[in-house]
């Protein structure tokens, strides 16, 4: 009677520790953050802080531009520390259109952007963190055009001056096993001053929010 008690009880203990074993296993999560070098693209669009009338529509309203914010697309390289410390530098271009757009009539901001920057990681779970952290960017090329060929019968091109300003970002960050995922805002303070063509601002606030979205590859 004790031989066949012993053999249920052992193949019972056995079966719990291989469940526990598994249930284990399951909910091991790798930790995917990693040291190293990365290669990312980045995509997103901003709001700047100021805007300048260009056209007034037959209603009475103003088609503004702001030489902050609007649509960009770029690429950067980072570097990792053990800690997920990242330092590097995004190279985007950005454009800002008329708001609201016209048929007949447009206009447009556009510039060359490089942003050396460092980030601070504040960890939520494993894989998944906060950014905080900012930069000094270089913003250059600036050029407004204005085309009102159709209602007044000219068009307009003005450069302004390569300028700079610091910028403080804050993101959240989900790491995988072959890079991570990255969605942002980003304040950045910046002004243009005229350099040549159609002086039709002297300056320009080019400060602005920009939000986006980016993905990293380790490389």
């Amino acid at each position: 009677m004790k031989t066949p008690l012993l053999l249920f009880i052992s193949i019972l203990l056995l079966s719990t520790g291989s469940k526990a074993q598994t249930d284990s296993t399951l909910v091991t999560i790798p930790n995917y953050v990693k040291s190293g070098f990365g290669i990312n693209l980045t995509a997103g669009f901003g709001l700047g802080v100021e805007n300048k009338g260009i056209f007034e529509t037959e209603d009475g309203d103003e088609s503004t531009l702001s030489a902050g914010g609007g649509f960009f697309i770029g690429t950067g390289l980072y570097y990792l520390t053990e800690k997920n410390i990242k330092f590097g530098s995004t190279f985007y271009y950005q454009a800002s259109e008329l708001r609201p757009p016209l048929e007949n009539a447009s206009s447009s901001f556009k510039r060359l952007v490089i942003t050396p920057e460092i980030k601070f990681p504040i960890e939520l779970i494993t894989n998944r963190n906060l950014n905080i952290g900012g930069g000094y960017g270089f913003y250059l090329n600036g050029k407004m055009n204005i085309d009102a060929d159709e209602i007044a019968g000219f068009s307009t091109n003005t450069k302004y001056e390569d300028t700079s300003g610091l910028h403080l970002l804050f993101e959240y960050e989900e790491h995988y096993e072959r890079g991570f995922l990255t969605a942002g805002i980003k304040y950045y303070n910046v002004e243009y001053n005229y350099e040549s063509g159609a002086p039709i601002f002297e300056s320009l606030n080019g400060s602005g929010f920009d939000f986006y979205l980016s993905y990293t590859l380790r490389i």
